[in-house]
């Protein structure tokens, strides 16, 4: 099984067995920004446009012992913590969420 994104004619596909137990991929498909969140224990993967206010943020994995989720994001510009839909939950861009870019999950070969 893989996640699929495409922009007009343009796509890119992310394997689950390649990305190990969890990821945060930032890329870019077709100019547009993304970063993929994967997951597992549920077989979750959310591709996100990675713009917030005009600017393109960069993602990186915050381990957590504690609550729903096993990690976080954070963004490296501002350095505050997004939950696993999106969602800021601190800093100057609290409440502000992730926009879901249009994917589909199938077969490699599909």
């Amino acid at each position: 099984m893989a996640l699929g994104v495409r922009f007009g004619e343009i796509s890119t596909a992310y394997p689950f067995a390649g990305m190990g137990a969890r990821a945060v991929i930032n890329d870019q498909v077709a100019g547009q920004d993304i970063v993929v969140l994967w997951w597992a224990d549920t077989r979750l993967a959310l591709p996100s446009f990675r713009m917030v206010d005009g600017r393109s943020l960069t993602f990186v994995m915050e381990e957590r012992e504690e609550g729903i989720y096993t990690f976080l994001l954070k963004d490296v510009e501002t350095g505050k913590l997004w939950d696993f839909r999106g969602e800021a939950i601190s800093g100057p861009l609290e409440g502000k969420k992730l926009t879901q870019a249009p994917a589909h999950n199938a077969f490699w070969y599909a």
